[in-house]
């Protein structure tokens, strides 16, 4: 079992949040998936749990937004009033200000350089996910983007982070997984080729950790959703990507390693 008590290493992946117009429902929903439990949180926020624990928050998406459904990923930082400065200070356009969630964390959102949406997340006193790494809960997040190098750059000025880079067998970029500047490994960072055109846009991906797959696909399709990539055998493990009833896409995935840190 995985629980974090402590706030997560800065630039890691820590919380991931659903913004959709009908919370209650999509609770209902990721309850029947993953076996979630809700609490009742400030402002309509919705806090999920698995045995007790939090492991995504689920709030109602702005009237006005111009996005559909979408689950965010939420980087740790220690200062978000700093952090969200410094992004605007290499190219990042910021979506919402830094603003307090009582209780929980003080949070932003904003779009990088790539196009790649994501938020901020200082916990105050909530540490983001306090249950991952099992059945139900945040195994892995990967950021795909069109121009790796940009991205390489500006999470590197932020963040500190490095790559370990995977090319392909012409020596061009393939994949990298992201360290945090204290050695973690801490998600991937992949490439949207050319082929896709403007199929997908530059997006960070939440990967939820399902004991079954295929399982979970099936159960998805029961509760309205739809499979946009039925199960696989990847480099990491068994995986599928998934877009729920209100159209927020999703990946679990069964891997071959898990770390417990």
């Amino acid at each position: 079992m995985s629980v974090r008590e402590t706030p997560w290493p800065l630039g890691t992946p820590c919380w991931p949040d659903l913004m959709c117009d009908d919370p209650r429902a999509a609770a209902r929903t990721y309850a029947t998936l993953f076996g979630w439990e809700v609490e009742e949180g400030p402002d309509a926020y919705l806090l999920m749990l698995r045995d007790g624990l939090r492991v995504a928050g689920i709030g109602p998406k702005p009237p006005t937004a111009p996005w559909p459904a979408v689950w965010t990923t939420y980087l740790a930082v220690d200062d978000t009033d700093r952090v969200a400065t410094l992004e605007q200070e290499q190219g990042a356009e910021q979506l919402l200000r830094p603003t307090d969630i009582p209780g929980l964390a003080r949070i932003a959102l904003l779009v990088d350089p790539t196009g790649a949406h994501h938020g901020l997340w200082q916990a105050a006193p909530g540490v983001g996910a306090e249950r991952y790494n099992e059945h139900g809960s945040l195994v892995w997040n990967e950021l795909m983007v069109r121009d790796h190098e940009e991205a390489m750059g500006f999470y590197g000025e932020v963040f500190g982070h490095s790559y370990e880079v995977i090319e392909e067998d012409d020596g061009s970029f393939a994949y990298a997984q992201v360290v945090t500047a204290d050695g973690r490994l801490v998600c991937g960072l992949g490439r949207i080729g050319d082929e896709y055109g403007d199929q997908f846009r530059p997006h960070w991906m939440t990967y939820f950790l399902s004991d079954v797959p295929t399982a979970t696909v099936s159960a998805v399709q029961r509760l309205g959703g739809r499979v946009l990539m039925d199960v696989v055998e990847g480099p990491f493990g068994q995986l599928a990507v998934l877009e729920g009833p209100q159209g927020e896409v999703f990946s679990v995935i069964r891997p071959d390693h898990v770390d417990e840190d």
